[in-house]
């Protein structure tokens, strides 16, 4: 997956997928986790966001946001298991 930013557009690429999102925030904007503790899930868990998300109708900059925030909560946490 690459992504690239060009005049406030976010363009997401990768095998299976080709976004292209007008406005910010762009996947290389998302604020950095400085307390890695654990990566095991953090994949699940970002998609597990996404897709919930989606679900309830959120926009999809919304949806890629709620990815990001719970990816970036599990990975600050030993096991995988956080609290929300």
């Amino acid at each position: 997956t690459d992504t690239a930013s060009k005049s406030g557009n976010c363009q997401i690429r990768s095998e299976l997928l080709q976004l292209s999102l007008a406005e910010e925030p762009c996947a290389g904007s998302f604020p950095a986790v400085t307390n890695v503790v654990d990566t095991t899930a953090a994949g699940d868990s970002f998609n597990a966001g996404f897709i919930a998300a989606v679900a309830q109708g959120l926009s999809l900059e919304s949806s890629l946001v709620a990815g990001h925030d719970l990816a970036s909560k599990v990975v600050q946490a030993k096991g995988a298991i956080v609290d929300l």
